[in-house]
């Protein structure tokens, strides 16, 4: 859906490890002013995106849900 591949590395008994590249658009400032400000990200324009999260850690699993859902993902 997000015209990315998903890549796996893997070897008999050992870990089995999975990654992705998205490529996002760029934020492009305006002003002085605005650099210097603090923003969340709050959204983004587009088709809505699904992530698949896939981490054994909890806390990893958490803190990438945190950072995705309120965008929108």
């Amino acid at each position: 859906m997000m015209a990315s591949e998903l890549y796996l590395k893997s070897k008999l008994g050992k870990e089995n490890i999975f990654w992705s590249d998205v490529e996002l658009s760029r934020v492009l400032w305006t002003t002085e002013e605005t650099r210097a400000e603090t923003r969340n990200i709050t959204g983004y324009i587009g088709d809505s995106r699904n992530i698949l999260i896939a981490n054994d850690k909890y806390e990893n699993r958490h803190f990438l849900k945190d950072m995705l859902l309120p965008p929108g993902f």
